[in-house]
């Protein structure tokens, strides 16, 4: 034995160390400091409204926030994320409205710069690792990636019309690329030192690029003709922007000030002075009104373009601020800072509505998990792992709703009644035991097994309870009378994986010897022996799964592979190869999509009709070892060894394929 009483056949198999990771929301309480409207004064100079923000103090936390992108329609958030090295990154989808965190990606070095494009559908990343990655703009997952820049890319846009991408990279160049096909069109030098900071004129016929040389240049877009160097700022050019109608041009620079510009002429026409570090974003409202800047003296300010005047001072961030943009509509700021939230703004009052923080990679509320269910109304997840306890959380949010205990010893998986009034949990404390969800006691201790119990499973009329052990049985149990009705026996290495098909009268069973046995349920006083054997898998079989209409079983195992069985016909209809162990399977309440989770950090969407792959679901840092979808098909949770649980939108029955591989 190895560890804490880890059986042998599992010795590659690290313990579970999940967390939960849904977005946190600090709703804002932020009060203004004097009475007033973020519009433009009247009358003589004043000193603008300080808006100081109280957001709650939030544990865990994901990295620096470098960038933030709003959605054309305004419905959706990205993020990027990371340290300033060689720190790995996070890419994250937020619903703007109301603040739940709808996807995440984990990449190898941060993520610098994020960018929807016009229609839309295509969400772009820049990234340290010098590529620029398309991505779909609901999954997160990577289309195309574009290899050209020789060091960190640090700022990406679309032209208007969506053709064209412009990249500003530390390798002092822009490129333009050619959006529909990741083709590099051009490679414009002229700044003397990085290229930080892009922006693109509202017809496309023209942009502007700021520099570490101090120096904003404006370029042609059809021609790639530098057209004019701004210069003026006594530091490097972080920031820049072209307002709305195109007339005017903004530059933050690390001098401390923002300065407006001329397009036409390329005349300086105003300074605009108050922040007191490097100011590092400026962005222009829809409007073309007001202009947001943020800076490293941790405030965003509003000013007006006309007067120049400082509007609105938005304290409450507790670090850099190096993103911030408006919504579409104007109504809505965003602020994102190296203190790891994001806030959320309303620019009429000036006050704070929300703060965004991802946990991503630790919480102290939580211990290692092995074992996540969803309840029948999708309301209630149900966790449990290494230590003696189970935890019920919600299932929108992730925070802790009840504590179940009464074990002795470690939980490895639990399972909800199909009424979702009762929880089975299975222990290597030799037990199974049957919780009350509402009330969190214990009803019941089933003893039979005469060694760790692995897996549980309710019957679909919820009057059966089968359980799996490492003593290589299977047990049934009476729910209703709580008494052991059969022992079967027939594996000869311990019990893994039960699953009871729809209708409830046949029952699935695998594990360590490698082979799937299919046991005639329908009168359990009479099941002595297998029905069937399915034999294929060349390790451990680590989960099974029926698809909805009961014919199609799927199995996942640590020979790397994920295979689909006929159970009618009797044999293996299709076979999904992956690098890794296959920890963990699971079908959507319709059907139409298999998910599995692998030793390779990744979750995949499977379509099981055509046997291939749908999407590659990336961002977990290590072994996914656990999933289940939400019982309206719209959400898949995924647990990993690297201490998460990740909330993915499911892709639809129609969706595109992100990836194909691995397949056979």
């Amino acid at each position: 034995m190895i560890g804490r009483r880890i059986k042998p056949y599992l010795d590659q198999v690290v313990l579970l160390l999940v967390a939960w990771v849904a977005p946190v929301l600090a709703l804002g309480a932020a009060q203004p400091q004097t009475a007033g409207q973020a519009s433009v004064p009247s009358g003589a100079a004043q000193e603008p409204v300080t808006i100081r923000a109280q957001p709650r103090s939030l544990e865990g936390g994901g990295g620096q926030i470098w960038s933030v992108a709003v959605s054309p329609d305004g419905r959706f958030l990205a993020v990027g994320s990371g340290g300033s090295g060689e720190q790995p990154g996070d890419l994250l989808l937020w619903d703007l409205a109301t603040g739940q965190e709808l996807a995440s990606v984990r990449e190898e070095k941060p993520i610098r710069r994020v960018a929807f494009s016009p229609d839309g559908k295509t969400l772009a990343s820049g990234d340290f690792d010098r590529t620029i990655k398309l991505r779909d703009p609901k999954t997160l997952a990577v289309r195309r990636v574009l290899h050209g820049h020789t060091d960190r890319v640090n700022c990406i846009v679309f032209t208007p019309d969506g053709q064209t991408i412009i990249s500003a990279g530390l390798d002092h160049t822009l490129r333009l690329w050619d959006a529909a096909s990741g083709m590099e069109l051009r490679t414009l030098k002229g700044h003397r030192d990085w290229v930080l900071c892009v922006a693109v004129s509202p017809d496309g016929k023209f942009f502007l690029s700021g520099s570490r040389d101090h120096t904003a240049k404006l370029w042609d877009v059809k021609t790639g003709q530098e057209l004019r160097t701004l210069r003026g700022h006594t530091n490097w050019v972080e920031g820049v922007a072209i307002s709305p109608d195109g007339k005017l041009l903004a530059t933050a620079s690390h001098d401390n000030t923002v300065k407006l510009w001329d397009a036409a002429r390329g005349e300086e026409l105003r300074t605009l002075t108050g922040h007191d570090g490097q100011v590092n974003v400026a962005t222009f409202a829809p409007d073309g009104k007001t202009l947001a800047t943020a800076s490293n003296d941790r405030t965003l300010r509003l000013w007006d373009v006309a007067s120049g005047e400082n509007l609105v001072v938005f304290e409450g961030h507790t670090d850099n601020l190096y993103a911030a943009a408006f919504s579409p509509d104007g109504k809505t700021l965003v602020s994102g800072s190296f203190d790891k939230t994001i806030k959320v703004w309303d620019v009429a009052t000036g006050k704070e509505r929300t703060t965004l923080q991802a946990r991503l990679h630790r919480s102290e509320n939580l211990f290692p998990l092995w074992s996540i269910a969803c309840s029948p109304d999708g309301k209630i997840l149900a966790v449990s792992g290494e230590e003696k306890i189970i935890k019920l959380l919600d299932a929108a949010n992730g925070q802790p709703i009840r504590l179940l205990e009464g074990h002795d010893d470690m939980v490895p998986q639990v399972a909800f009644s199909p009424d979702g009034k009762m929880l089975a949990s299975a222990s290597f404390d030799h037990t199974v035991k049957l919780w009350d969800v509402t009330t969190g006691k214990a009803l019941a201790a089933l003893t039979g097994h005469k060694n760790w119990v692995f897996s549980v499973a309710f019957s679909p009329d919820g009057k059966l309870l089968a359980s799996g052990s490492y003593d290589k049985t299977v047990c049934l149990w009476d729910v209703a009378s709580r008494q052991l009705l059969a022992v079967l026996k027939g594996h000869r290495g311990g019990v893994r994986a039960v699953a009871f098909r729809p209708d409830g009268k046949m029952l699935a069973t695998a594990g360590a010897d490698r082979v799937l046995r299919l046991w005639d349920v329908s009168d359990p006083m009479k099941t002595k022996e297998a029905r069937q054997t399915l034999k294929g898998h060349e390790d451990a079989v680590r989960s099974l799964a029926f698809a909805p209409d009961g014919r199609i079983l799927a199995s996942g195992s640590e020979d790397k592979t994920a295979r689909l069985w006929d159970i009618t016909a009797n044999r293996q209809v299709g076979s999904f190869q992956l690098i890794d162990s296959v920890l963990a399977v699971a079908f959507s309440p319709r059907g139409s999509m298999l998910a599995c989770g692998g030793q390779d950090q990744t979750a995949r969407i499977l379509d099981p009709a055509a046997a291939t792959q749908r999407t590659l679901l990336r961002g977990h840092d290590d072994a996914v070892t656990c999933l289940c979808f939400a019982p309206d098909s719209q959400a898949l949770f995924t647990g990993s060894t690297d201490k998460t649980i990740k909330r993915w939108p499911a892709a639809s029955p129609h969706a595109p394929t992100a990836k194909k591989e691995g397949q056979k």
